[in-house]
C-alpha cells in the first residue's frame, strides 16, 4: 500500500513553493497548519488570474480599507457602501474576456463581481494580513494540490505554460475549495465550525447585501468573530462573506456563473501517483 501524503507545489514565475507531508508527519497540527498555509497561497495568488485591474481596485479600496482595523469597523463599514455604486466605481478596473455576443445571449454574470470580491479582499486583508511561507523548489511550472490521506483522494492540476487563465484561476479557487471543508477535521475545535454552520443556515446561499451584513452582525454578537485562535477568526468571517455572495477569496460558485464552461471537478476515486 503506498504511503499516505498531502502535497502541494506551485512554480509561478513570481512564487516558487513545494510542500509535502508523508506518513509520520501527518499529525492533525502539522495537516492543518499545511492547508492553512495553502489556503493563504491562494488568497495571494488567485486574483492575479482574473479579468480585472488588481492595482486600480487596490487603490480605489485604499481610502476605505485604511479605516479597517477591527470586526465592528469593518461591519460599520460595510454598512455604508452601496453595491450598485460600487459595481460602477469599479466597473473601469474589469477586463471582460469573454464573447460579447455570449455575454448578453447567456446572460452570464458581470465581472464587476470578482472586482467588488477583490475591494473586499482589500477590506478583509487589513485585518486578516497574507500570512504565507514560501519554501522548497517545484519540479515543474504548474500548480499542483494532491492528497491520499484516509480516504481524501484528490488531485487538482494547472499547467502553468498552457492552461489559460481563467482555467488557472478555476484550478486555485476550486483547490481552496477542496480542502477547506477538511478544516473542521484536523482543528482541535470542531465545535465551532457547527456553529458557524447553525449562523449560515438562516441565510440562504446566494448574493444579498443586506443579509450578509445582518449575518455579520449576528455573528459578532454570537462571538464567532472574537475566538482567541485569529483562524476561526478568519474563516467565520470568510464563510460569511462566501455564503452571501462577496468572497474575498473568489468562489466557484461565482467562476461558474462567470465562466459557465469552468466546472466543478469531480472527486476522483482513483489518483496517478503524484
Amino acid at each position: 500500500m503506498p504511503e499516505e501524503f498531502i502535497m502541494l507545489a506551485c512554480g509561478f514565475d513570481d512564487l516558487k513553493h513545494a510542500e509535502q507531508l508523508i506518513g509520520l508527519d501527518l499529525t492533525n497540527p502539522k495537516i492543518l497548519s499545511f492547508l492553512d498555509n495553502s489556503f493563504e497561497l491562494i488568497r495571494k495568488k488567485a486574483y492575479d488570474f482574473a479579468p480585472i485591474d488588481k492595482a486600480g481596485i487596490a487603490k480605489e479600496a485604499a481610502s476605505v480599507a485604511s479605516k479597517v482595523n477591527s470586526i465592528p469597523s469593518l461591519i460599520s463599514i460595510l454598512s455604508t457602501l452601496k453595491p450598485g455604486a460600487l459595481e460602477s466605481q469599479l466597473l473601469p478596473f474589469c477586463k471582460d474576456d469573454r464573447d460579447p455576443e455570449k455575454v448578453i445571449q447567456k446572460k452570464l454574470a458581470p465581472v464587476t463581481d470578482i472586482a467588488v470580491g477583490y475591494f473586499i479582499s482589500q477590506l478583509f486583508g487589513k485585518l486578516f494580513p497574507i500570512k504565507f511561507k514560501a519554501q522548497g523548489s517545484p519540479k515543474k511550472k504548474e500548480f499542483r494540490f494532491a492528497s491520499n490521506y484516509k480516504g481524501w483522494v484528490i488531485i487538482r492540476k494547472a499547467n502553468l505554460e498552457v492552461a489559460e487563465k481563467r482555467e488557472v484561476l478555476a484550478c486555485l479557487v476550486h483547490t481552496l475549495e477542496s480542502f477547506e471543508r477538511k478544516f473542521r477535521q484536523f482543528h482541535p475545535n470542531p465545535a465551532f465550525f457547527t456553529r458557524v454552520d447553525l449562523l449560515l443556515a438562516k441565510y440562504p446561499q446566494r448574493k444579498s447585501f443586506g443579509k450578509m451584513l445582518l449575518a455579520l452582525q449576528e455573528a459578532q454578537l454570537e462571538g464567532l468573530l472574537s475566538q482567541s485562535d485569529p483562524f476561526l477568526n478568519k474563516y467565520a468571517l470568510y464563510k460569511i462573506l462566501c455564503q452571501l455572495g462577496y468572497s474575498p477569496i473568489l468562489s466557484g460558485q461565482m467562476l461558474e456563473r462567470i465562466y459557465p464552461e469552468l466546472k466543478i471537478p469531480k472527486p476522483r476515486g482513483r489518483m496517478k501517483k503524484a
